[in-house]
């Protein structure tokens, strides 16, 4: 009846059809896609979801997949941001600004005696702060009241200080209603908690889980959203 939608986030490992199709068991209204393949293979994917009442909007290697009407948010046709913005009408009537997120990923390097490892380290902290900050000042530009659903792979776990950037306006959907182990990376032995869905005031968790991919590195995460 319009006032309610289940959400998956996935991390499609460098472009893999198959880890985006993992989602379609879970019948999501709104698929938001990290590292996502090619625009015309994501339209195709989203028309073997939903056919018909399929709708796609893509910026980077993000993209926004629903069931329903995608239209293209605030951020522009003409830069490339790290994260996708749609204005969402699903079929049910349910309307939210979505928004799939895909920050800079984190330095893996063992030769932490090098001052070099360091420095690379906290660059990569300055511009996934810098990334977040961009987005915090849009999401607080929005109309009070507006639903917002974003979600992804930030690229940082979910006790990251840095977080607070999006508080007071949205919330993180686990800690408000997460079920069993919630860690996202790695897949096979996730100890931590990279991809995150965050709501809007006017939208709570009815229940968030981490399940585990066949196709990915980052496990999937499937929230159901319920309006307040």
């Amino acid at each position: 009846e319009g006032r309610a939608c289940r959400v998956v986030s996935v991390n499609c490992c460098g472009g893999q059809t198959e880890a985006a199709m993992e989602a379609r068991q879970f019948e999501p209204d709104v698929l938001l896609l990290q590292e996502a393949p090619g625009e015309q293979e994501v339209e195709r994917l989203a028309r073997g979801f939903y056919g018909d009442e399929a709708s796609v909007l893509c910026n980077g290697d993000n993209c926004v997949v629903a069931r329903g009407r995608c239209r293209l948010g605030p951020i522009g046709a003409n830069r490339v941001y790290p994260f996708a913005w749609a204005e969402v009408q699903l079929a049910s009537g349910m309307q939210v600004q979505a928004i799939s997120v895909h920050l800079l990923p984190p330095q893996l390097r063992d030769d932490l005696w090098r001052p070099d490892a360091w420095r690379s380290t906290a660059d990569l902290e300055r511009g996934r702060r810098q990334q977040l900050q961009e987005l915090a000042n849009m999401i607080e530009a929005t109309p009070a009241g507006t639903p917002i659903i974003l979600g992804g792979d930030f690229n940082l776990p979910a006790h990251d200080g840095i977080l607070r950037l999006l508080k007071p306006r949205l919330h993180e959907s686990f800690r408000q209603r997460g079920i069993a182990w919630g860690n996202t990376v790695l897949n096979e032995l996730p100890i931590s908690r990279f991809d995150q869905i965050w709501l809007s005031g006017g939208l709570r968790s009815a229940g968030t889980l981490a399940v585990r991919s066949r196709h990915s590195d980052h496990r999937m995460v499937v929230c159901d959203v319920a309006a307040r």
